[in-house]
């Protein structure tokens, strides 16, 4: 999720956090069709999808540190943590109410 939340963010530089959590609907819920999740995964998804955000950030740093290439630095790294930046403007209530509407 962390991830196609990227991509959408890199192709349409979406501003609004319930808007590109709307354009990841299809695959959240396609994902939760094969693979339910209880009701603590559920409620851990969120946090999940922003702690990889930082992971994919702090650690696309480090690659960019040790290699320069400057594709980790803008897709890995300043990406997603524009992204989290984003998400972060809406509560987990409002992205959960648009990924787990039926």
């Amino acid at each position: 999720i962390a991830y196609m939340m990227i991509l959408k963010y890199k192709h349409n530089s979406i501003q609004d956090p319930l808007e590109l959590a709307q354009l990841l609907f299809p695959a959240v819920s396609g994902f939760l069709h094969s693979f339910p999740l209880n009701s603590e995964e559920l409620d851990c998804l969120y946090y999940s999808v922003l702690g990889r955000l930082c992971q994919s950030g702090v650690l696309g740093l480090h690659t960019y540190k040790e290699t320069n290439n400057e594709y980790v630095l803008n897709m890995h790294c300043l990406t997603a943590w524009k992204v989290m930046e984003i998400m972060l403007k809406a509560s987990k209530e409002e992205i959960e109410k648009i990924w787990l509407s039926e």
